[in-house]
């Protein structure tokens, strides 16, 4: 509502009325990127007390425009030749493939007299886009036009899911190595206190590396559990 106002407030100031003298028409528009349900009101007059029922007719009304991205079907973005479905593809675009692919629409749909709505999707491409696929600021040359970002995307995909994948086989490395410092923990306390409650096992889960190894180490001389986690000193 307070956009709305302002755009009205700029348009009487600068003399940009219609014809009719009247205030045009303006549907907001909200775009909506998360996974989860949207919550806020739709609805101004949702938010706004009411003190009587004679009233009621003098509540602000305003609705806005929800476009939820994730629940608009993929066949409706491949069918349309909008910028604004380009940017729904990039978005939702979970691999470099993908996101070719939408780089090459995207730079069919905005012509290059469109300069400043070209430039906009570039920084948009660089400051948000790649960095969620795991690109460093510092491998992508800055000012590329949508033309240079493809051919630069098309030379550079295989280097980088090469990177990432070998990213990805060292992080699941080093998680199943923890994982298994978890279990061997378990079996050894099992093995000399017997069943290990809810709580110890919930403290093994979230014990980082170093704590693992110190309270394996402990289990040899530990006479309780408690001396294991360091809460009652070793007799």
């Amino acid at each position: 509502m307070t956009y709305i106002g302002l755009f009205f407030e700029s348009l009487i100031a600068s003399g940009q009325l219609p014809a009719s003298g009247k205030l045009p028409m303006v549907i907001p528009v909200v775009l909506y990127n998360g996974t989860e349900r949207w919550r806020p009101a739709l609805q101004l007059a949702d938010l706004i007390e009411r003190l009587d029922p004679s009233a009621a007719k003098y509540v602000p009304r305003l609705r806005y425009r929800l476009i939820h991205q994730s629940q608009v079907p993929r066949e409706l973005l491949e069918a349309s030749d909008s910028p604004v479905a380009d940017l729904f593809w990039l978005d939702a675009s979970p691999a470099w493939d993908k996101m070719l692919t939408g780089l090459s629409r995207l730079r069919q749909h905005v012509p290059p007299e469109e300069e400043s709505l070209r430039r906009a999707f570039q920084v948009w491409l660089e400051e948000y886009i790649y960095p969620k696929l795991e690109v460093r600021p510092e491998d992508l040359p800055k000012g590329l036009t949508l033309e240079g970002m493809e051919i630069m995307l098309s030379e550079r995909i295989d280097q980088w899911n090469r990177k990432l994948a070998e990213k990805n086989l060292k992080k699941g490395l080093k998680e199943g190595r923890e994982e298994e410092r978890k279990e061997n923990l378990l079996l050894l306390l099992e093995e000399k206190f017997g069943d290990v409650d809810p709580k110890v096992r919930k403290r093994i889960n979230q014990g980082k590396p170093d704590l693992l190894r110190e309270w394996t180490v402990r289990v040899l001389n530990a006479q309780t559990l408690a001396e294991v986690f360091g809460d009652e000193p070793a007799r």
